[in-house]
């Protein structure tokens, strides 16, 4: 059985989740749409061009999943790796989801930083994201322009689509940081991402970075044309500022850490 999900549910992934459920037969239109066409497409692109991880298929990351799916009592997705060297990873579908990650996050990220991100694109399952998830990636995919005078009309929908997604994506790592028993492990793969590489790996200070985000945060509340700026240039973005992350999940985990449920053999808190 799954753990309980709504432990991890952000307030405005909540209440941005039912303004979009509020859209009359929009869930509807959207499971039918999934079922017959798009979730069939890409399962097949996956299975023509990527590779599909398993015991015997790049094991040692293979291996990260069944773990974390345990741990959250979600079955366990399809597994793929693509060739893209942009680190990334993402989940896709509704009645049969997948976890795609791509060789640039294998190639930046040390294991553990790998399970962070599997344990948040499962968090995303396990939360029940993935459908809305999927439409958003259509979207961004897409782009609004390409359905021309309808997809003028669905700006308004286009836009509410892209704010929960970012607000969703704070639910998920709270699942990571669950997973890991630790949330600075999270907030590692954040700064990586941010700027890392295999190169300075050994120069990142996690103490400097949140110093930065923590500045970032002054510069918002001492300006509303700020907070109006920086709304802007995320407007289309399907992901929150890393550092806006960072700061989110630190404070959450401290605050909830001693009332979630114990992970078995959870991991050592990672150190630097």
């Amino acid at each position: 059985m799954p753990i309980d999900y709504e432990r991890f549910i952000h307030p405005q992934d909540r209440k941005a989740l039912a303004m979009l459920k509020a859209v009359p037969m929009f869930d509807t239109v959207l499971k039918t749409y999934m079922s017959l066409f798009d979730e069939n497409a890409m399962r097949g692109m996956n299975m023509a061009s990527k590779i599909r991880l398993s015991p015997t298929q790049v094991p040692e990351i293979y291996n990260l999943l069944p773990e974390i799916c345990s741990t959250l009592g979600i079955p366990e997705p399809e597994f793929f790796m693509e060739m893209n060297p942009l680190p990334n990873a993402y989940t896709y579908g509704d009645t049969k989801p997948f976890v795609v990650v791509n060789s640039g996050l294998v190639d930046l990220l040390e294991k553990d930083e790998i399970k962070v991100v599997i344990a948040h694109e499962c968090g995303h399952i396990l939360c029940r994201h993935v459908l809305y998830h999927s439409l958003a990636m259509t979207a961004l995919k897409l782009g609004i322009d390409f359905f021309g005078v309808i997809g003028k009309v669905a700006m308004p929908l286009y836009w509410s689509l892209m704010y929960w997604s970012r607000r969703s994506e704070l639910s998920a790592d709270r699942v990571a940081a669950y997973v890991m028993n630790d949330c600075d492990c999270v907030v590692r793969v954040m700064m990586r991402l941010s700027g890392g590489s295999r190169k300075t790996i050994g120069e990142l200070n996690m103490a400097e970075y949140l110093r930065q985000v923590e500045s970032f945060g002054h510069e918002m509340d001492e300006s509303r044309f700020n907070r109006l700026l920086q709304a802007w240039q995320i407007k289309e973005a399907a992901h929150p500022f890393s550092g806006v992350r960072s700061c989110e999940i630190k404070a959450w985990f401290e605050q909830n850490r001693d009332q979630l449920p114990e992970v078995a053999d959870a991991p050592q808190k990672l150190t630097w």
